[in-house]
């Protein structure tokens, strides 16, 4: 009974201590996976730090390039907006007055936006108000009809009045205002058959 039972241990032991060893080198293994694995995430790391400072930098340039070529328009403008005022106070009357009494009249509706987006606000209020004035005149009955400048203006405009748009030109405020463009431009607008030309712009006041 005595040596059965010793026999039997000796047996155990040696199954034991081999657990005991394979159960040691895994975590030595995985502790030395994990410690690679976080020497890379940090160059990783560093790499993507000093990438997003080049970014940074970069920006930081163009946004000193675009505010120097944004003061030389705005005093471009602030130069040129006495004329424009004088030309306006000059042959412009308020739409109340034009369209007071009873007889319905075909007003035009030409539409002045940009050319490309990322300009916020400055197109969608220009379409916002173009589709009240078509309603309201509409209501009002009037004819109306729409006569679009910018692509912007074409692309948000044109594809929900296509039945009373009257024209479009694309690509026109990207190029310097000369008298031979704007001569141009009023020779097409003059040839639609109106009473009433009215347009519809964003007028620029501070950066």
């Amino acid at each position: 009974s005595h040596r059965s039972s010793s026999i039997m241990l000796a047996r155990v032991a040696p199954t034991a201590r081999l657990w005991a060893t394979a159960s040691v080198k895994p975590a030595a293994c995985s502790l030395d996976l994990q410690t690679r694995g976080m020497a890379i995430n940090l160059s990783a790391l560093k790499k993507r730090i000093r990438a997003t400072a080049n970014v940074a930098k970069l920006t930081g340039v163009m946004k000193l390039v675009a505010s120097s070529k944004l003061k030389a328009v705005e005093d471009a403008l602030n130069v040129g907006r006495p004329f424009g005022r004088a030309l306006k106070s000059a042959v412009a009357i308020e739409p109340e007055d034009a369209l007071a009494g009873d007889e319905p009249k075909k007003v035009m509706l030409v539409v002045l936006t940009t050319d490309r987006g990322l300009c916020g606000g400055v197109n969608s209020a220009v379409t916002r108000y173009t589709r009240q004035q078509v309603a309201d005149l509409t209501a009002a009955g009037h004819e109306v009809s729409i006569f679009c400048l910018g692509d912007k203006a074409r692309a948000q405009v044109g594809r929900d009045y296509l039945s009373i748009m009257r024209g479009t030109i694309d690509s026109c405020f990207d190029k310097d205002p000369l008298f031979s463009l704007a001569a141009a431009i009023g020779e097409r607008l003059v040839r639609q058959e109106f009473d009433l030309m009215t347009f519809i712009h964003n007028e620029f006041e501070n950066t």
